[in-house]
């Protein structure tokens, strides 16, 4: 008898995390690609062989590419023309995942990309995969992971901000002089001072600058009460303050 040789097909598999509770199942997926006018290095080639070979990883296939060109990441998402064709598309059960070669290809920080996430991915069933970070938002890890490295960049901020918060205190006990230099002449902001402390009002102090054609630090010709108050939180002010209550301690 003779003997047939059964050939069998090769199947690849390719093992993707499970997918999380919400999400769309399905492996279809559209690029989004963005380029800016100032954009030399992260070429729309590059960004599309790289979104082209995650997919290839995944075990996804694209089934649409969109790109905005000329385009920076700082402007708002509905600004964004591709973006939002893409995300129509994703919203329309279209596509399961939206890949970008990198974080700042979609937006200009993580916090933003979790935005992305929570506000149209999560609500509408599908997926965010960033190329560079390693996240696919399909999976509870990557959600996980988006959302623990928004909040690591939100403490790094306000560190940033607590240590500068610090240092200028320490100049300000040191003596030195914060912000933009003083507009107004010293005469100018010793006679508020003085006018203040013999009891006039801020609006009294206002009208009386004003009617003697005395300009404000922006050049205006109208005093406010408003006006008159910032004054008086100025350092130069502060100054004058204490240089009157000294007078007034030895008198």
């Amino acid at each position: 008898m003779a003997q047939i040789a059964v050939h069998l097909p090769t199947v690849w598999c390719t093992v993707r995390g499970m997918t999380a509770p919400g999400k769309r199942e399905g492996n279809r997926a559209v690029i989004y690609l963005r380029v800016s006018t100032d954009d030399q290095a992260t070429s729309l080639e590059v960004q599309r062989a790289t979104c082209e070979r995650i997919a290839a990883q995944r075990g996804y296939v694209i089934v649409g590419e969109y790109v905005d060109e000329n385009v920076s990441g700082a402007i708002a998402l509905d600004k964004r023309p591709a973006l939002k064709l893409a995300l129509a598309a994703l919203a329309g059960n279209e596509a399961d995942r939206l890949i970008v070669s990198k974080l700042d290809r979609l937006a200009r920080n993580v916090r933003v990309a979790l935005e992305i996430e929570e506000d149209y991915a999560a609500r509408q069933g599908w997926g965010i995969v960033l190329g560079d970070m390693d996240i696919d938002t399909s999976t509870a890890a990557g959600k996980m992971q988006l959302s623990v490295s928004a909040t690591f960049a939100k403490y790094e901020r306000d560190r940033i901000a607590e240590r500068t918060r610090e240092a200028l205190a320490v100049k300000r006990e040191q003596g030195i002089r914060l912000g933009r230099p003083p507009a107004l002449p010293t005469e100018v902001v010793g006679r508020i001072v003085a006018e203040r402390a013999a009891g006039a009002s801020l609006r009294a102090i206002a009208d009386g600058l004003t009617r003697d054609g005395i300009a404000t630090a922006q050049g205006g010709q109208s005093w406010h009460a408003s006006t008159v108050r910032k004054v008086l939180a100025g350092q130069d002010a502060e100054r004058h303050s204490a240089a009157i209550a000294s007078d007034h301690n030895r008198g």
